[in-house]
């Protein structure tokens, strides 16, 4: 009897081990976003339970469009704080910002290569008429134009093998999905010319895109590359837009306008969700009058970084000890 009462106590002490375990790791695993909810757009982050809300630009000026460096030691980001909008770099650790592109015409959605030398984005500097595809060196030089078309093309997102590039654009009549390689030859389109679709994005094993789309009801869908599916993971006919791939494929966080349908110009506060990559319900993440927008999963070793002689205080570091402050 007394055998049977320790096992029974060790399997609920086990049990709940794993609850918080499972818990905790969750606490650690945070989304980054832009938002004008302090009256203009700042790029913030906080913990999938939408708790730990910081403030990591904090400038007058607009500042969103955020993509994570691999190692998550600095994120590139769009900014109109030098007049027009611009792609900058902040360096997580000295808390340094640099400017990237600069050009009279705008670069914006920019997307960080896999191999960490590389950023892809938007930019209507070779005719004010159209938008192009770029990437540039993460050290502001080599930038090459990889799309030369009288179309709109946008949202460049790289495979995770960075051979690929998946955009949205539209020409042939309509927009969709598109796809190149990195350096912008055999380009094909992914999705049905009948079908709207933008904003792609890669799962980590690199089978599947999430895009979205006006097929059969507005929303995120899932196109399988291998077997051709399509399934829809969010619910119908809401405006849902910006999916991203958490880091272990898993959960897909997207932007959602509230009874928002395709076409209809009614301004309505936005904010972020998640979702199963196989659909499910969606739980809402931030909750704010203002809008929140282009989620992007933070890396794991953004939190792992710790003080140490050759590293100051980190960014994350200055947000633990503000997290600590308030309890």
């Amino acid at each position: 009897m007394k055998i049977e009462r320790t096992y029974t106590f060790f399997g609920i002490t086990l049990l709940l081990s794993l609850f918080l375990f499972s818990i905790n790791a969750w606490a650690d695993t945070y989304i980054s976003f832009s938002s004008n909810r302090a009256g203009n757009y700042d790029v913030y982050v906080m913990d999938i339970f939408g708790n730990n809300l910081r403030n990591l630009t904090n400038h007058p000026a607009y500042d969103g469009d955020v993509t994570w460096s691999p190692d998550g030691d600095s994120f590139a980001f769009v900014s109109n704080r030098d007049g027009h909008r611009d792609i900058y770099i902040m360096d997580v650790d000295a808390i340094a910002t640099r400017r990237l592109t600069n050009h009279p015409e705008e670069a914006t959605q920019p997307d960080w290569s896999p191999d960490g030398n590389w950023i892809v984005f938007k930019s209507d500097r070779a005719s004010r008429e159209n938008y192009d595809i770029y990437k540039i060196g993460v050290n502001g030089r080599n930038l090459q134009r990889l799309t030369k078309h009288k179309a709109y093309d946008s949202a460049p997102a790289w495979s995770p093998d960075g051979k690929q590039i998946a955009f949205s654009s539209h020409r042939d009549g309509s927009t969709g999905i598109f796809m190149m390689n990195a350096e912008g030859k055999h380009l094909r389109r992914v999705t049905q010319a009948e079908v709207r679709a933008i904003s792609p994005s890669w799962s980590p094993d690199g089978k599947q895109i999430a895009y979205s789309a006006n097929f059969a009801g507005s929303g995120i869908y899932v196109l399988d590359m291998l077997r051709k599916d399509l399934r829809r993971v969010t619910p119908m006919g809401i405006w849902s837009k910006h999916p991203a791939w958490s880091p272990d494929g898993d959960w897909v966080a997207y932007d959602m306008e509230p009874e928002k349908q395709w076409g209809n110009p009614k301004e309505l506060d936005q904010n972020i969700y998640i979702v199963g990559a196989d659909g499910g319900r969606p739980r809402q993440i931030t909750v704010d009058a203002g809008k929140d927008r282009d989620p992007a999963w933070v890396p794991e070793t953004f939190f792992s970084v710790s003080p140490s002689t050759e590293k100051k205080t980190t960014l994350w570091g200055r947000l633990k000890q503000s997290e600590d402050a308030s309890k």
